[in-house]
C-alpha cells in the first residue's frame, strides 16, 4: 500500500480533533497545532494543550470564530492570552512557554518567520 508522504513541516491549523488523533500524528517530525484563545472556554482544546508537548505548540493568529470569549471574534494579538493560559494548563513559566512558542514558529515557518523576543516581550 501507498502512502502519502508527509511534508517536512505540517501545521494543523485551530485542530479541533482527539488528542489521540493529534499524539499518533506526532510520529512524524516537524508537525504543529495551533492553540487559539478559545482555549479559555473551549475544555477539548484545554486538554490537547495539556497533552500535546510544548515542541508541537505554535498559536493560532487568524481563526476569527476562535475569540477568547465564546462568540467573539479573535484578533492576532489575542495570542498573549493563550500562550498565559497554556502556561498555566501546563504548570510552566509564561516567559518559558512564549520562548518554546517563538522558537517553534521559527521551526515551522523558516525564513519566513523573522521575529526576535526583546527584554521588552516577556
Amino acid at each position: 500500500m501507498e502512502t502519502t508522504p508527509i511534508p517536512p513541516r505540517t501545521l494543523f491549523h485551530a485542530f479541533d480533533g482527539r488528542p489521540i488523533h493529534a499524539l499518533r500524528a506526532l510520529v512524524h517530525k516537524n508537525i504543529f497545532f495551533s492553540i487559539a484563545p478559545s482555549i479559555l472556554w473551549d475544555h477539548d482544546l484545554q486538554v490537547l494543550a495539556k497533552k500535546l508537548p510544548m515542541e508541537s505548540l505554535v498559536l493560532e493568529t487568524d481563526s476569527p470564530a476562535l475569540g477568547p470569549i465564546r462568540g467573539t471574534i479573535n484578533y492576532p494579538h489575542h495570542i498573549g492570552i493563550a500562550a498565559s493560559e497554556i502556561a498555566k494548563i501546563k504548570n510552566l513559566n509564561e516567559d518559558q512557554v512564549i520562548k518554546i512558542l517563538l522558537e517553534n514558529s521559527k521551526r515551522l515557518f523558516g525564513d519566513k518567520f523573522n521575529y526576535t523576543l526583546d527584554s521588552n516581550d516577556c
